[in-house]
């Protein structure tokens, strides 16, 4: 695991999959962060997967990439979208 220290609006790069993270916010208990990515990589968080049964092995997870669908389609993390 690769930890760094980033102060807000600093950001994280991940050139070979063209992903950009930025600190947007930093709070007592919560750091907020903006994700850039191409849309064919799916961005997730793992506390949100949850297993779907009775469902074939390849199939076993249902993703709900709320962050990346937000931060694609200029909505907040908590799903106020400003069209």
């Amino acid at each position: 695991m690769l930890v760094l220290s980033r102060k807000v609006q600093q950001q994280i790069l991940i050139p070979d999959l063209n992903i950009r993270i930025t600190v947007l916010s930093v709070g007592t208990n919560r750091v907020q962060l903006g994700i850039e990515a191409p849309a064919g990589i799916q961005i997730t968080r793992p506390e949100i997967q949850r297993p779907v049964p009775a469902m074939r092995p390849e199939e076993s997870f249902v993703e709900l990439d709320v962050v990346a669908r937000a931060t694609r389609s200029n909505c907040g993390t908590e799903g106020r979208c400003t069209h």
